[in-house]
This record gives structure tokens, sequence and C-alpha cells, in this order.
């Protein structure tokens, strides 16, 4: 007979081989007990966050904050549904006060939503103005859990390096930012993908992807360091959060208007397909550079690694273009690039961070020995250990 307490699952865990495995888990009064390939675990329900996620909300994503190493996934969403997950008190208890809590905070949101808009409340919702401020109303843990949600989507489909190896790898390098980002809402977490884009992208929460591309491609810390600092600027600034609640829309601005905050919280719960398609605005982009330039000046990170690098990339995907005489596929090629597509305006903002930066005293600027030549030659054995495996599989 089926044991209607227990599910087939994945997990993610740095020592698991490859960093995933199939597992089972076993819900009982007390938590969720689990034995993913060789490790055995155990979540209490106190605590526990349970949500929607992949295509089509097929999966049921399962972490707890007490042991971040741990990321599970279930399709069976009848999960949601066992006796043991609706009747646990502490988990009764602590979804009862989440709701209590964001009614509170959505009526002063609202009261001045009110006071602020006199004009179509879903034209004015996307604008920078209030779009900006309703980010700011949005509670740190939220935007962590969205963060999260797109991360598990990545690791569900994407090739990581083992954590351990590559918290050890880059830890030399991030050393300068990770202080400058010390006070920061977020723990900063890095993670690095098979992925032969030359590209990197910070979700909210402060979890960073750096493709292996972005590392093959560069020739200097620096220039890896510069597209970090930007993508990084990009969380602080929340301009993630803004693209998600300007995309909402009238939905989300009549939602308000009725005194009602399920929308937003609709929206953060499903906001992993919104991040990993983003881009941003010529005047996010703008105001990254200029943060995260601050940010490298300040980590004494020489800037201007951001700026060859975007020369450089930009320089081969216009040899790319130039190839193609048809001018639909040309501009098909563009929109298919992700350099291009999305950093608008890039020839602009390179004159101004030049501008800029030729303006601020340069200070003793950091060394960083062989720790790059030394990531850089695992991110090489990485990859091509990846294409091995993949062969040996065909």
């Amino acid at each position: 007979m089926t044991d209607p307490n227990q599910y087939s699952c994945h997990g993610f865990h740095a020592d698991l081989p490859g960093g995933k495995a199939t597992g089972v888990l076993r819900l009982e009064a007390d938590g969720i007990h689990f034995t993913i390939g060789a490790i055995s675990g155990y979540f209490p329900f106190a605590g526990t966050h349970m949500q929607l996620g992949g295509a089509s909300d097929r999966l049921v994503l399962i972490n707890h904050p007490q042991h971040p190493e741990w990321s599970i996934y279930t399709s069976e969403r009848s999960i949601l549904r066992n006796p043991h997950v609706q009747a646990h008190p502490q988990m009764a208890g602590h979804l009862a006060r989440a709701k209590q809590h964001a009614r509170k905070n959505w009526l002063i949101a609202c009261l001045a939503f009110f006071l602020v808009v006199g004009v179509p409340a879903g034209l004015l919702w996307r604008s920078d103005i209030v779009t900006g401020w309703a980010a700011q109303q949005v509670p740190p843990e939220w935007e962590t859990k969205a963060g999260r949600q797109a991360l598990d989507q990545i690791r569900i489909k994407g090739e990581f390096m083992p954590q351990k190896e590559s918290d050890a790898l880059l830890a030399p390098l991030l050393a300068p930012l990770q202080e400058e980002t010390r006070k920061s809402r977020f723990k900063w977490q890095f993670y690095i993908v098979n992925d032969p884009t030359p590209n990197a992208y910070a979700l909210p929460g402060g979890f960073v992807v750096i493709h292996s591309g972005l590392i093959l491609k560069a020739d200097q810390a620096e220039e890896v360091l510069g597209v970090l600092g930007h993508e990084i600027a990009h969380v602080e600034q929340q301009h993630g959060v803004q693209n998600m609640i300007g995309n909402a829309g009238l939905y989300l601005g009549a939602s308000l208007l009725f005194g009602d905050a399920t929308g937003l919280v609709a929206v953060l719960a499903n906001a992993a397909p919104l991040l990993l398609s983003q881009s941003y605005s010529r005047r996010f982009e703008e105001e990254a550079d200029e943060v995260g330039s601050a940010m490298l000046v300040r980590a004494r990170i020489n800037p201007m690694g951001l700026v060859t690098f975007f020369e450089k990339i930009m320089a081969e995907e216009k040899k790319q273009l130039e190839k193609v005489e048809d001018e639909h596929a040309r501009e098909a090629l563009k929109l298919s690039m992700r350099f291009l597509s999305t950093h608008p305006s890039t020839e602009k903002r390179i004159a101004d961070m030049k501008q800029r930066l030729s303006r601020q005293p340069a200070p003793a600027w950091r060394e960083f020995g062989d720790a790059f030549p030394t990531l850089k030659q695992s991110v090489q054995t990485f990859v091509a250990n990846s294409k091995q495996e993949k062969k040996g599989k065909t």
C-alpha cells in the first residue's frame, strides 16, 4: 500500500554528486524527514516555507531558513493537502501572523496611495516615482523569497559548480565587495553556472549567478568584479522589484485601491519568470552604473574593468552583426544577443562612465595576484567536465 505521507523529491546540496540528487521525503507530526542521495535531513514545521514554482506552478519548493544549504522540491502538489501540514499549529500561526502583518502594512500603503495619486491608478502605478515608493514597502524577506524561487528554477535545469568549490575560488576576489555590502539587508550568495554567454545577474534577496562565459571571456579580475558590482547595484536599488510592480500594472493598482494586498503577494510569489527574463530601463542601467562604480571605487577595485569589458563584448557582438546582410535577420540576432539586448544605449553609458571616473581621484587599486587565473582555470575544467558528462550520456 502506498504511504500517503511519503513523496518523491529532488534536492540541491553542495555535498551531493553534482550538487543535486533525487530522493524521498516523509511528513510526520514533528516535521519533514527526507533522504536525498546518501544524505538524510530534517526540517521542523516551524519556519519551513512551502511555495509553488516551476512551469505552470507544477512544483512545490521547500526550504528552511535554518538550513540554507538545502533546496528541495517535489512535483507532488498533494503534499500541501497533507493533514500534517494543515494541522501543525506553528505553521498555521505563522501564516496567520503573516497575513495580519501584510494587511496592516497595506492599509497604510493604500492610504498613502490615495493621498499621492490623483489620476487613473493604472497609468501612474507604472511611473518610476510610484513603483520606487511601493518597492520600499516590500519587506526584505519577500524579496528573498522571490529571488530564491527564481534561483530554484534555474537550479532545476542549470549545471552549477559545486558550492564549496565556487565559494573557495571566489572568496579572495569577492572579499572587497562583501565588505562594501556588509550593511546590506541581504546575505549575498554567489553561484557559478555553466553558460557560455558572458553575463551575470543578481536576483532580489542577494542571489548572484555568474555565467562561466563571463569568467572565461574576461582577461582580468576587475572585469568580472565590475560586472558583479553593476548587478549588485540593481538589487540594492530594487530595480527588479520595481519592474515586477510596474509590470503588474492595472491589476495590482486596482487590488490596492480596494485595500487588497494579495495582488502584490501573488506577483512576488510568481515572480520567477519575470525575474529570469527581465531587462532594465535605460535609467535603471545608468543608476546601476553610477552606484556600482562608486561601490567599486570604495572597495579599491578599478572600475575601468567594467568599461573595458563592455567595450570588448560590444565589439564582438557588433562584429557578428556585420556578417549578417539581411536586415530582419540582423534585428533578430541583435535581440538574441544577451549583452546588447539587456544593456541599452551602452555606448553612451560607456562615455558617461569614463567621464565620471576621470573626475575622481584614483586610489591605489587592489591587486588580486593569482586568484583570478586560478578561478579561470577551474571554470575551464568545470566546463570541460560538463561536456564530457554530456557526451557520455549520449
